[in-house]
């Protein structure tokens, strides 16, 4: 049967890379089961199973029968070929769309294609029909069974990276072949009880795809039919002339040898590691995960990736919490130590103000002791000059002063005070800053008598008939000194 298939540009320039993780390949078709690891890029062991695997519960047995046998460390990422009749390849053709829009019909389209009853875990390759034009082909797997083999990888702490069917791993092994880009070579793909034919261009772009069924030792004469007809029907289909015969897989190396006499195609020579059955495994070690026939979903993909951040999740936050206690521990010794400083600052502004208080009063009873000193001596010339002194600090802004007469009679000193208040101020402003006046003359060093009689009788003493608001407010303010 012929399937016609046509990688994404992205898959037909996929090209070998440095495996940077130990990886386990898996190669698991038609039964049979071939392992390999590999570490640093390089393949330090293989493995394989003398028995045909076909059961969930063998494969889990044989995978870990595999990792003890090949050392496999855990952490390791796993790469896996399969085909069995389980993972079906139906062709469907379909119109131009776009990448968002076929996803939403192959969800929809893929549950009708299924021949079993299970749900079905599907992936998908872009085909190429000569005729019937554009189409896909999907690649659908049981669910249960694909989860089965997903659930025994991280069983064993593992990281499933690829499964992906023969045909895609069989597209890119023409690339390790000293062939041209434009050469179109036959490839003949060997394992146990069948063969497949690909016809390939040298930069790994697959026409199609034949699966004959047979094993070519006990049927080589109908092998050399079936190279004829598809090379043939290359001409045909898509008009390309094949122009190269080659060989891979388990016994490939004695079928190159009874294949030159009797074909007309020049054979090309694969790489030793060709010629056994461990090269798929190998091979599927060195591909892209990002493809759209890879069966792993892309959220199992990323597990490694997840558990990473999570790790640094949970280490950021340990970080995080030892610093908040850190900084709570270092709050807590500030408070304690601000608390004293602030006790200490209270008792500096405490004594402060005790020293400013005495200070207060040792200035007072220096006044008071001068101000004795000056009557014991009388001097009529002392007491105006000591009253004028301090008249200048008693008058308050605002109020200017026009006219101050200091007398003697007897032992007493009486004076008078005239002035005026700024144009615009009301009656109350003056009596306000005549009491401040009337505050600051009777205490020390003056400690004079005032006459209240203005407050009796404010509108006299101000020097006006009434309360009204004038342009010009005048005062006189009486007092005695001894």
């Amino acid at each position: 049967m012929f399937n016609r298939l046509r990688g994404s540009k992205r898959e037909r320039k996929d090209r070998w890379k440095p495996l940077k993780r130990p990886t386990l390949g898996i190669s698991w078709v038609q039964g049979q089961f071939h392992a390999v690891f590999f570490e640093n890029g390089i393949c330090i062991s293989r493995w394989r199973s003398e028995n045909l695997i076909h059961t969930p519960q063998d494969f889990k047995a044989t995978v870990l029968e595999a990792c003890k046998q090949l050392k496999v460390a855990q952490n390791s990422d796993v790469a896996m070929v399969y085909e069995s009749d389980k993972l079906a390849h139906p062709f469907i053709q379909i119109p131009p769309m776009s990448g968002k829009d076929l996803t939403s019909f192959l969800t929809r389209r893929a549950p009708q294609e299924k021949a079993f009853s299970e749900d079905a875990a599907w992936s998908w390759t872009h085909t190429f029909a000569a005729k019937e034009g554009q189409g896909i082909l999907l690649h659908l797997l049981p669910k249960e069974f694909r989860n089965n083999i997903i659930q025994t990888f991280e069983e064993l702490k593992l990281y499933p990276k690829t499964l992906l069917p023969l045909s895609q791993v069989m597209a890119q092994h023409t690339l390790r072949l000293p062939v041209e880009e434009n050469d179109v070579v036959a490839m003949l793909a060997t394992f146990a009880g069948e063969t497949d034919i690909l016809i390939t261009r040298g930069d790994g772009e697959i026409l199609f795809i034949r699966d004959l069924g047979y094993n070519w030792q006990n049927n080589i004469d109908v092998l050399v039919r079936d190279v004829d007809r598809s090379i043939l029907y290359a001409k045909q289909q898509f008009g390309v002339a094949v122009n190269k015969l080659t060989a891979a897989g388990e016994g490939s190396a004695d079928l190159h040898a009874e294949l030159q006499s009797r074909v007309n195609l020049p054979m090309v020579s694969a790489p030793e590691d060709d010629h056994h059955a461990y090269c798929w495994a190998m091979d599927i070690c060195n591909l892209s995960p990002r493809r759209t026939s890879n069966l792993i979903p892309v959220n199992i993909q990323r597990r490694r990736a997840e558990k990473l951040v999570l790790r640094l999740g949970i280490m950021t936050t340990s970080v995080l919490m030892i610093s908040a206690a850190l900084i709570v521990i270092q709050v807590e010794i500030l408070v304690a130590n601000s608390a004293v400083v602030h006790n200490a600052k209270e008792k500096l502004a405490s004594l402060t103000q005790d020293r400013d208080q005495w200070s207060d009063k040792l200035k007072a009873l220096e006044t008071s002791k001068n101000r004795l000193a000056l009557l014991s001596k009388p001097n009529d010339a002392i007491y105006p000059a000591h009253f004028f002194t301090h008249l200048g600090n008693a008058i308050p802004d605002g109020l200017i002063l026009s006219k101050a007469t200091v007398t003697q009679k007897t032992d007493t000193w009486n004076f008078t005070i005239n002035g005026t208040i700024s144009n615009g101020s009301d009656s109350r402003l003056l009596i306000t800053k005549m009491n401040q006046i009337d505050a600051k003359l009777s205490s020390p060093p003056l400690n004079a008598s005032i006459d209240d009689s203005w407050r009796k009788s404010p509108d006299q003493i101000l020097g006006r008939g009434s309360s009204d608001v004038s342009k010009q407010l005048n005062f006189t303010l009486n007092g005695s000194m001894r």
